[in-house]
Order: structure tokens, then C-alpha cells, then sequence
């Protein structure tokens, strides 16, 4: 992302009204941090990882650390406020972030709200904002606090949203699955586990999963497994080794090739750059 404003320009939190020039491309540009839109009029579409949304009416769009973004563009009637959290800042809320409600935002980045949500989330930006501003010494540790409670919200919302409750038996299963995913990764990495466990064919399961979501069942086991290790590489100072066991690999080597190869780096880099 371009920004042509200290505004949002190296903070780890930042609270501002929309302006146009804040999102300018010349290409796309892949966002090292978390950062949230809450439109209260008009339209948008933009680029996200090669997929182009448009929305209309009010909600919160939501675009996570690493996603590529491109191609923005608003209505001229359009009006918004955008929340920003830094990689590192997120990293220290030490909060459980379900693999199934971040694919879910990530397969469906704008959140549509009513207006109890809109009021909700326009208050949780108005704190942010004022503690941001604050002289408090302790405004980070407010604003952490604050973070937490507006994610549960926010997790609220989704679980309450159309999509998310879609009946639909292929989107039940890779619902079930996610959620066994999410449990079990830490230990089992492979497709015929949790085809058994769902009573099914890992051909099946793949298809259906596949078809359902674009992603195949082996990619999600291993982000929902390179989010955690990640976390715990981030936010203990558990070693390597200790990490390799808790995930049950047969050594810190393998630990370490996996990791790499989801990621373009070594368990250690990742934790050196991350400090």
C-alpha cells in the first residue's frame, strides 16, 4: 500500500477518517499489517489476492497482514473510517484467532452490519482514537484491552452472518472440518485423519472441501498449523526444539523444513524479524 500521509504511516495503531489518497497504487501491494474499513456510505471494489470485491451499504471491511491489495477504488459518495494495526501489535493481544472465523474473512472480507453493529463498532473506533491520542502512558495497554473485546464483537457478527450460517451440507462439512482442523493440527497433518473422522473418503472429503472453497484440505491443515506455530514463535520464548515437539514432528529439522517451505523462512528468522 502507498501512503502519501504520516497518518498511517509507522504506527502500530492508527484511527483515521477516510481520505482517497491514503490508498493509491501504481501496483499492487501486499499489507504487512491488519487493517479494518468501516463504511458508512456508499461503494467500493478493490482487489484482494487476485479476487475482485465490490461492496454497497454499510459493514467493515476486513483485510488481514499478508493479503495483496489492489485496484481500490470508492463512489463518490463514499465515506469510511480506517482502523490500522501493525503485524507486531496484533501479535502482543495474545488473543485466540480461530482458523475457520479468519478463513471465513478472508473468503469473505466485507462484513455487512445492522445498525446496532455499525453503532457498536463506530464506538470501539472512538475510543481507539481518543486513547491513541491521549497523553496516558498506559494508552497501548488500553487500546490492547479494547482490541480484544472489538475482535470478539466482530467474531460475533460473522457468527451471526448469512454466509457463516449457511446450511448447505457441502459448507457444513468443510465447517466440521475447519473446526477439526483447528483442534488438531498441532498433531495430525494428514488428509486421511480427518477423513476418517468426518466418515468419510479422503477423496470425497477433498473433492467436496475443493469444490466448496477453492482451497484444497492439505493447503488449509497447513496454514491453520503455520498460524500457530507462528503464534507461539511469537509470543513465547519456547525453543525450536520444544516448538518441533509440541507439534510432533520427529525432529527440529523437519520442524524447520516444514515452516520454510510455508513460509520462505527458518523458525528462527521468522522469530528474529518478529522482535
Amino acid at each position: 500500500m502507498k501512503t502519501v500521509d504520516t497518518d498511517l504511516a509507522g504506527k502500530d495503531v492508527c484511527i483515521v477518517p477516510f481520505k482517497r489518497e491514503y490508498l493509491s497504487y501504481e501496483t499492487p501491494s501486499t499489507l504487512s499489517y491488519f487493517c479494518g474499513i468501516l463504511v458508512t456510505s456508499g461503494s467500493m471494489t478493490c482487489k484482494l489476492d487476485l479476487s475482485t470485491y465490490s461492496t454497497t451499504g454499510r459493514g467493515m471491511f476486513i483485510i488481514l497482514p499478508y493479503q495483496e491489495l489492489g485496484g481500490f477504488s470508492v463512489s463518490d459518495d463514499f465515506q469510511a473510517k480506517i482502523i490500522k494495526f501493525s503485524g507486531a501489535f496484533i501479535e502482543t493481544l495474545a488473543i485466540y484467532r480461530s482458523y475457520l472465523s479468519m478463513y471465513f474473512i478472508k473468503e469473505h472480507p466485507f462484513l455487512e452490519m445492522d445498525d446496532k453493529a455499525m453503532e457498536t463498532m463506530d464506538a470501539f473506533m472512538t475510543i481507539f482514537r481518543y486513547a491513541e491520542e491521549s497523553e496516558n502512558p498506559r494508552r497501548f495497554e488500553v487500546i490492547r484491552h479494547m482490541c480484544r473485546a472489538a475482535y470478539y464483537s466482530l467474531l460475533n457478527f460473522l457468527d451471526a452472518s448469512a454466509y457463516y450460517q449457511n446450511n448447505d451440507h457441502g459448507m457444513e462439512v468443510c465447517r466440521k472440518f475447519l473446526e477439526l482442523v483447528n483442534e488438531e493440527c498441532m498433531k495430525h497433518r494428514d488428509l486421511y485423519y480427518y477423513a476418517m473422522r468426518l466418515s468419510m473418503s479422503p477423496k470425497t472429503l477433498y473433492s467436496l472441501v475443493k469444490s466448496k472453497t477453492g482451497t484444497s484440505p492439505s493447503r488449509m491443515i497447513a496454514g491453520c498449523t503455520i498460524q500457530k506455530a507462528k503464534h507461539i514463535l511469537s509470543t513465547t520464548d519456547k525453543t525450536v526444539g520444544q516448538i518441533s515437539d509440541m507439534f510432533g514432528f520427529c525432529s527440529q529439522s523437519d520442524f524447520g523444513k516444514y515452516f520454510k517451505r510455508e513460509t520462505g523462512l527458518s523458525p528462527k528468522h521468522y522469530r528474529r524479524i518478529g522482535e
